[in-house]
């Protein structure tokens, strides 16, 4: 009854941003989570363990706007990674139990590439006026007279690393994470 059974799963969920951009620190904000998709293998390596194979990919955005910031960024994340799970099998008997606890470590690593959007779709940079508006010159330009308005199309386009908005340099957009689970598998039948 050693068989080999892989267990293949996609799925979705949502990510969000918890950051200074809005003050989204401290509190759940469902209008800037975005949705990401997951693909994995399971498959038993004994008993005890199984072994996981995922990857994963998704958005986060966030975007402010008021009379004195107005800041804007969306990130691609990427995330592929490995997991070793353990099934608690020798002190349960599988066959009397409708919950099947588990633990579980690894290794993830994951990509992150942030862009913001300071350009209509026609290469007009986008200024922010003192009134609210956003037009394609500067209040204090000697043509600010001849501005017009524009409208943001929500296309990121500019590369965040190469702006150096915050004096960071060409910083590393690749990282990693040692994920930890514990959870309970329900077996319906």
């Amino acid at each position: 009854s050693n068989v080999f059974r892989p267990r293949i799963g996609l799925g979705v969920g949502t990510m969000a941003y918890y950051g200074e951009i809005q003050n989204y620190q401290r509190k759940f904000v469902p209008t800037v989570s975005r949705y990401y998709g997951t693909a994995f293998v399971n498959f038993p390596m004994t008993r005890y363990f199984n072994a996981e194979f995922s990857a994963s990919y998704g958005k986060v955005a966030a975007n402010e706007r008021s009379l004195t910031r107005n800041l804007n960024f969306e990130s691609r994340i990427r995330m592929a990674g490995v997991q070793l799970f353990y099934n608690f099998h020798p002190f349960l008997k599988a066959q009397r139990s409708l919950l099947h606890p588990f633990i579980g470590v690894g290794f993830t690593s994951f990509e992150f590439l942030s862009k913001t959007d300071l350009y209509d779709a026609n290469g007009n940079q986008y200024y922010y006026w003192s009134d609210g508006s956003i037009m394609n010159v500067d209040e204090d330009s000697p043509l600010a007279s001849t501005a017009t308005e524009l409208q943001r199309d929500y296309t990121y386009e500019t590369d965040l690393r190469e702006q150096n908005l915050d004096s960071l340099g060409d910083y590393r957009e690749q990282s990693f994470a040692i994920p930890f689970t514990i959870g309970s598998e329900w077996h319906l039948s």
